[in-house]
């Protein structure tokens, strides 16, 4: 039975001053929650229904010793979700060094701004799909914990290092000599545009883009065309992809 300190802690945790100060973090769902089991990160505990317990016991591997049972209706109580699953893990929050000199050779999403937590779930779990170990975030992204993201991630965050970083302090002293792709609406058809193996793939806020500081950066500027090619005049087309929907089409386009 949980105890009304453990249910107020967990609840906690749905906020970001109280998982910087825990180093905790909430992830629930079996797909997510046994997918962190065979990361590398530590589980702090697990709180199954009796039932996820019988099923998944063989699973629990590291955190063997470390999980509890409790009623539907105390999970209920804890859950972040709308429609609670029958597991929650409360694992902690890795320390994320940034080695600027591991990036070199790699593919990597520098992300600016981006702040919905559903995008940037989805764009982890993209990165993930098209082996990109690395996503340099803005301080002003949404947490890569809170737990819409964590959730929307799928487990991805089991294997995406996710870094939240000065973009600009970045460029300006760090870059390990990486090509920088800006995803933008005046840039040149992605499909027209020799990409590398390698190289960093900016993406803006999903309303007003790439912040005009960090345009100067962007060597290559590149867009995905709409179709018909006219679409964006009609008033009903529009505008632009969310960022999630752009990632996945240009991580796509890097990797074929």
């Amino acid at each position: 039975m949980l105890s009304k300190s453990s249910i107020r802690f967990i609840r906690s945790l749905k906020t970001g001053k109280f998982r910087e100060t825990s180093g905790l973090f909430i992830a629930e769902g079996t797909k997510t929650v046994l997918d962190l089991l065979e990361s590398s990160l530590a589980i702090h505990s697990i709180y199954a229904t009796q039932d996820w317990i019988a099923r998944y016991s063989d699973h629990l591997g590291k955190a063997a010793d470390r999980w509890s049972t409790i009623t539907e209706k105390e999970m209920k109580a804890v859950s972040a979700l709308v429609t609670p699953q029958d597991v929650l893990a409360l694992v902690e929050i890795p320390d994320s060094v940034l080695v600027p000199s591991a990036l070199a050779g790699e593919l990597i999403l520098m992300l600016d701004e981006i702040r919905d937590p559903g995008n940037l779930g989805t764009i982890i779990r993209t990165a993930d799909w098209f082996g990109i170990r690395h996503l340099l975030c803005s301080t002003g992204c949404v947490d890569a914990y809170n737990p819409k993201v964590v959730q929307s991630s799928m487990g991805s965050l089991a294997r995406v290092h996710v870094h939240s970083i000065v973009l600009k302090d970045f460029l300006d002293l760090h870059n390990p000599g990486l090509t920088v792709y800006g995803c933008l609406l005046d840039g040149m058809d992605i499909h027209q545009v020799p990409l590398g193996k390698t190289g960093i793939i900016l993406l803006g806020n999903e309303s007003t883009g790439i912040s005009p500081e960090l345009l100067p950066y962007v060597q290559v500027r590149l867009t995905i065309p709409s179709f018909p090619p006219h679409a964006g005049i009609s008033p009903a087309a529009p505008e632009s992809l969310n960022a999630a929907q752009a990632c996945s089409i240009v991580c796509y386009a890097f990797r074929s």
